[in-house]
């Protein structure tokens, strides 16, 4: 058994193993985000906390910096998350339309797509988050 180790032969157990550690910890990291993105709703990005984060997540501390290095990065990831859904908003605008004789359907969904991104987005302020930091000395 340690002969095949030593040569990179991996186990189906190891594999298993490995894919359920990623799914897991995947799920922690999203975990983590959206626990940010509730307390985002009733407090300035400046006032979160790891721990408060850790805590929304029912997870620990420790486990927050496993997935990011401070909250400026996890703001970072959410905004980056939020901007992917603007894919969709892209695809819809993309998509033929005669300016001529516009379809209310198609203007609808366009602006659905912008709004749930928007909704997204409205929390996740580092501008905002940028100046209240520079105000009070913690950039």
């Amino acid at each position: 058994m340690k002969t095949a180790a030593k040569a990179g032969v991996v186990s189906g157990t190891d594999v298993t193993k490995s894919t359920t550690v990623r799914i897991k910890g995947s799920d922690t990291r999203e975990r983590l985000m959206n626990a940010a993105k509730r307390l985002l709703t009733s407090q300035s990005p400046v006032e979160l906390t790891a721990v408060s984060i850790a805590c929304v997540a029912k997870t620990s501390s420790a486990t927050f910096y496993i997935y990011f290095t401070d909250i400026r990065e996890l703001i970072l990831a959410l905004s980056e998350a939020a901007s992917a859904e603007l894919v969709e908003v892209h695809r819809i605008l993309e998509e033929p339309w005669d300016p001529e004789n516009v379809e209310l359907a198609h203007a609808q969904r366009v602006v659905d797509a912008f709004n749930g991104v928007w909704a997204g987005l409205r929390r996740i302020d580092t501008l905002s988050f940028s100046r209240e930091a520079t105000s009070r000395g913690l950039s």
